[in-house]
């Protein structure tokens, strides 16, 4: 088996810890306040997994890629 090796415009560990950082909070929030009065009828354990995978989803498929966008640009 042959080792990755990371690209060159690839982010740090250090600042993918803070891309992800600012993806995750301002969405756990956003989420947390617009759909508050329909989250809090639903049991603790089912709302935390319905945040949690909305959240991962919103974050991986679509907050991530634009970030990383960025970060390639600011890089050059």
């Amino acid at each position: 088996m042959t080792e990755a090796t990371p690209r060159d415009d690839a982010p740090t560990k250090h600042h993918t810890a803070i891309m992800i950082w600012l993806c995750v909070t301002p969405t756990l929030i956003v989420i947390n306040l617009l759909f508050a009065p329909v989250l809090e009828q639903i049991p603790m354990v089912l709302r935390t997994v319905l945040v949690a995978t909305i959240t991962v989803a919103l974050v991986v498929y679509l907050l991530m890629p634009i970030l990383h966008r960025i970060y390639r640009r600011i890089r050059k």
